[in-house]
């Protein structure tokens, strides 16, 4: 598996991704390839952390309700 640090895109062996070609060498037979990104349901997005929320403030400052 790789996955990135910044982005948090992560590839496992199996996924299928999109290429599109970067460059051909015709003397070496070799193709390069550049990754667009993963198609299908490999395509979702990781899950972005989830801020903690500050408690909700009291409406009184301090107060208490008398029964």
């Amino acid at each position: 598996m790789i996955q990135g640090f910044r982005s948090g895109n992560a590839y496992r062996l199996g996924d299928t991704v999109q290429v599109a070609v970067a460059s051909v060498d015709v003397d070496r037979r070799e193709l390069d390839f550049r990754l667009l990104g993963k198609t299908g349901q490999a395509a979702r997005k990781p899950a972005k952390k989830s801020r903690t929320s500050k408690p909700a403030k009291s409406k009184g400052k301090g107060r208490r309700k008398r029964h």
